[in-house]
């Protein structure tokens, strides 16, 4: 799948492919199915548990919604982060482009998640920009950004894991207490 242009608040980006050579992949197992991986990847209730605070979050093509993270001046990273959900097919991918909307000249990022199934489970593939630049403050984000994914993945498997152990609504597959993990 190749997005060439998304029209977003900063105007018409060029994203290019989802996945980017340039890109850092990294891989994650976890041994559940890929609908119950997917079932907590997109449940905005528990997306600030392991991820970021966000407002607005469907998982539906042409979502637009906002991140609320805590400020990084160092790295010129305000926090205040507008985003859209380029793809989302359930139980296989989600991808959104993100751009911080305080930057004079904003970059629309993206990063996406890809779930395999696989004997004993899924493989989610996080493919996320490399943010290579001379710019200081693009190198501290950089390193931030390569300390966050490994620790927000780790997270997600937790509550992957004790999403598992919630009864379901026979039928729906849907815990029986609703969609959502309880707090």
């Amino acid at each position: 799948m190749e997005y060439k242009g998304v029209t977003t608040d900063i105007g018409v980006c060029a994203v290019g492919d989802l996945h980017d050579p340039t890109d850092v992949v990294t891989d994650f197992f976890y041994p559940h199915s890929p609908e119950r991986v997917w079932g907590v990847l997109v449940d905005p209730d528990v997306m600030g548990d392991w991820f970021v605070e966000q407002v607005g979050f469907r998982p539906v093509a042409g979502t637009r919604y906002r991140l609320m993270d805590l400020p990084v001046p160092i790295a010129d990273y305000s926090g205040n982060i507008a985003c859209e959900v380029l793809v989302a097919i359930p139980n296989e991918m989600l991808a959104i482009s993100w751009w911080d909307t305080k930057l004079p000249a904003p970059v629309a990022w993206r990063t996406a998640w890809t779930l395999c199934a696989v004997p004993n489970g899924t493989r989610v593939v996080l493919s996320r920009p490399a943010f290579s630049s001379d710019d200081p403050a693009v190198r501290r984000m950089a390193a931030l950004s390569d300390r966050f994914w490994p620790t927000a993945m780790t997270k997600l498997g937790r509550l992957i894991d004790r999403a598992a152990t919630i009864p379901t609504d026979r039928g729906t597959g849907e815990p029986a207490c609703g969609p959502s993990l309880p707090g």
